[in-house]
């Protein structure tokens, strides 16, 4: 038994689209052209892969087993092409790390200066977007990788965490909580706590109100990124609160940390990976190394 590719892309397409005709552009071809090929490989397998109506098509219950294995081929041979082409330009192989603008200066700089040594042959390119862009980063094609906060999504993406990193608020070192080992969130609600927007919106507010309501206060600003709220801190203008992840980043302006407690909560950190399409080798690679480096955090 032997089949084409372009007989499985040919099943494939149509099995997406729900139409020889709509598959035909995205392949190229006529929709006549489509048809055959799908008949050739419905002659070559020994059975129908299609009900065919006047006004849909859709795919028997044998076509719905064997297209799972028409998509593992056609990958694997997308697979083989990206490798021999990778290996043909190895020296220039060119990998885009979408991060969050915290993760993309306080983390990946150090990292990407490894990488550079380790793995020679890559070349890697951060793209700094907001936390909620990552998987659509990834999903475009605008990124080979993602690296940052956990985010809700949907679509093909595997989603590897990293490590955890603890909430924390940082101060100047005159401020009254300087003095303390640690600061209960409750307390917040008596001093001028600077937000990240996002984070705090999507995240920490809903955590808080899942564990006590209690512990919800209510933020005195709300700005956009987490240098704007270290920066506020720095001048006395409150205390910012942002995972302990962002140290580097806290160094130019002498800030200290103090952990938040009752309760202790910890934001996930994670790697995106495309699971719908197939990932360059290289790009395989750099996200090995992320994931040995920063898993250890």
């Amino acid at each position: 038994m032997q089949f084409t590719q372009r007989q499985l892309r040919a099943f494939a397409a149509v099995a997406d689209t729900g139409s020889f005709s709509a598959a035909a552009p995205k392949l190229h071809l006529t929709t006549s052209a489509v048809s055959l090929l799908v008949r050739e490989l419905e002659s070559v397998v020994g059975f129908r892969l299609f009900e065919r109506t006047s006004r849909r098509v859709a795919l028997t219950p044998h076509g719905m087993e064997f297209l799972p294995a028409a998509r593992r081929v056609l990958n694997e041979l997308q697979q083989a092409v990206i490798f021999a082409q990778d290996m043909q330009h190895r020296v220039s192989a060119h990998v885009s790390i979408a991060a969050s603008p915290a993760i993309a200066a306080a983390l990946l700089p150090p990292l990407l200066a490894r990488c550079k040594v380790e793995q020679p042959e890559a070349v890697v390119q951060p793209v700094d977007c907001p936390v909620e862009q990552l998987a659509e980063y990834v999903l475009a094609g605008r990124a080979d990788i993602a690296v940052g906060p956990t985010h809700s999504i949907g679509g093909e993406l595997e989603i590897k965490i990293l490590f955890g990193s603890p909430w924390v608020i940082w101060l100047a070192p005159d401020h009254d909580f300087a003095s303390r080992q640690h600061v209960q969130w409750q307390e917040l609600g008596s001093a001028k706590v600077i937000v990240p927007a996002h984070d705090y919106d999507h995240y920490m507010a809903l955590v808080l109100e899942r564990i006590a309501p209690a512990q919800v206060f209510t933020p005195s600003m709300v700005v956009e990124n987490a240098t704007t709220a270290l920066g506020m801190a720095a001048s006395g203008l409150g205390v910012a609160l942002c995972p302990a992840y962002v140290e580097p980043m806290t160094r130019a302006w002498a800030l200290v940390s103090r952990p938040l407690v009752a309760p202790s909560v910890v934001r996930d950190i994670a790697i995106y990976l495309p699971s719908g399409r197939v990932v360059g080798p290289t790009a395989l690679r750099v996200a090995a190394f992320l994931r040995q480096t920063l898993g250890q955090q």
